[in-house]
């Protein structure tokens, strides 16, 4: 299970609720509400992928920084009124937050995500 899988907290934590007596080895009963509020505390301490996940940032409210360019200072940009995205300097993106409405880091290449 080295595979990251996005899933809904809440309906995991749901999930352990509903076979809380199978997951506990027999019928459900108030002693075991202890052990299965430890199974829900897990599942909700556990750190999401939100923070590195790849979404569009406004540049406005959250501009980018020098660790967000790639190896050569590169961001993705979509300009206002455009309809297509397109890489460019992030000093560029950062200067002129009127004109890049949105951007966000480049994906790694595939021999880059190994390093």
């Amino acid at each position: 299970m080295s595979e990251k899988r996005m899933v809904y907290a809440e309906d995991v934590i749901q999930r352990i609720r509903d076979l809380a007596p199978e997951i506990l080895g027999g019928w459900y009963n108030p002693d075991m509400e202890n052990e299965l509020e430890q199974l829900v505390c897990v599942v909700e301490n556990t750190p999401t992928a939100a923070a590195d996940a790849q979404r569009w940032r406004y540049t406005a409210e959250e501009p980018p920084k020098e660790e967000d360019g790639d190896c050569c200072g590169r961001v993705l940009i979509a300009h206002a009124g455009a309809h297509c995205a397109v890489a460019t300097s992030l000093q560029y993106a950062k200067k002129n937050p009127e004109a890049v409405r949105v951007w966000m880091p480049l994906p790694k290449l595939p021999w880059e995500e190994k390093k």
